[in-house]
């Protein structure tokens, strides 16, 4: 059985009935408990669960990750939000040199199941400051798992991977898909880390997608089968652990690769995946892999700049077939 949900309301469903279950799952953040909850991700929450479990927190990233860590030390399984991504910076001493490397440092005898979920900015205006994106800089620290949802499903599917795993995990969801809708399973089910979503099969290059990248690819997709062009579409979902067996069998069938990317060019993710498919599958290449990614720039705050600042469905099928030439 399905349900046609947005991404906002599978995320809020799934932690309703898994609170109700779990009383272990508790809620930190700014503003998680105010009339938009998150941008309708902990909506309502604080009424069913009260103030013991959605904790609203003060202007203190650091500080509150730490009490989410502790917790996590304790038995718990802390969820800690953040409105914005940039948040974060402000929380990396706790998140880098205390959750990703506890269970090493301790010799796997303690459990750290912290999830940290924070909304990445994008066309809304909010310039350099909150528009930014940081999975290449998680996806490099051991001991951190990685996700970056693109649809419902998905989102949901991951969130209870995580709230269930060992390890602390950070789920990066992009604004721009906040409200996208798509078929969700009415009973829970886990989507694994390390585990990509292939949404079509192709014969002449692999496009691989991250976030609502996922979603330009979709109409890159249909403007290349018009030109008699067949893709492999991957939505990569995440980020670390990375499914290689999917992008490898994947490259076995097409030979070329486009990376599609919400990060800076230089030193992103898409330079990271690569230099992977470089190292391990250079073999089964036709040609370079091209990478759709932000330029060296900062995101500019006016609307009409940013639309010129991220790229799209139109820089990815030129990319495409750029390689097929």
């Amino acid at each position: 059985m399905y349900k046609t949900l947005a991404l906002t309301q599978a995320v809020n469903s799934t932690l309703s009935r898994l609170m109700r279950k779990d009383k272990n799952i508790i809620l930190l953040g700014e503003g998680i408990d105010d009339y938009k909850g998150t941008f309708g991700l902990t909506l309502g929450l604080v009424e069913k669960f009260g103030r013991k479990r959605v904790m609203d927190m003060p202007l203190s990233e650091n500080a509150f990750t730490g009490i989410g860590i502790g917790a996590s030390l304790c038995g718990l399984k802390p969820i800690i939000f953040h409105q914005r991504a940039d948040f974060t910076l402000l929380s990396f001493d706790q998140i880098i040199n205390h959750a990703a490397k506890f269970r090493y440092m301790f010799g796997g005898q303690i459990k750290t199941p912290l999830t940290i979920v924070a909304v990445v900015g994008k066309g809304w205006g909010q310039g350099s400051q909150h528009s930014q994106c940081f999975h290449s800089l998680f996806a490099h620290i051991p001991g951190l798992k990685v996700a970056m949802p693109a649809c419902p499903s998905s989102a949901a599917g991951i969130l209870i991977s995580s709230i269930y795993g060992d390890s602390p995990s950070i789920i990066l969801i992009n604004y721009k898909l906040l409200e996208q809708k798509g078929k969700v399973k009415t009973s829970l089910c886990k989507v694994p880390f390390g585990k990509s979503r292939l949404i079509s099969k192709g014969r002449d290059c692999t496009i691989i997608a991250i976030s609502d990248m996922v979603t330009e690819a979709e109409k890159a997709k249909e403007i290349l089968t018009q030109k008699g062009v067949s893709v492999d579409l991957i939505d990569l979902q995440s980020i670390k652990p990375l499914d290689k067996k999917t992008i490898k069998e994947s490259l076995k069938r097409t030979g070329r690769a486009v990376i599609v990317d919400t990060t800076w060019h230089f030193g992103g993710f898409g330079q990271i995946l690569a230099g992977i498919i470089a190292e391990e599958f250079f073999g089964y290449l036709k040609s370079p892999v091209k990478i759709v990614s932000l330029p060296d720039a900062p995101v500019p705050a006016s609307p009409k700049l940013e639309r010129e600042f991220y790229p799209g469905y139109k820089d990815i099928v030129q990319q495409t077939l750029s390689i097929l030439k």
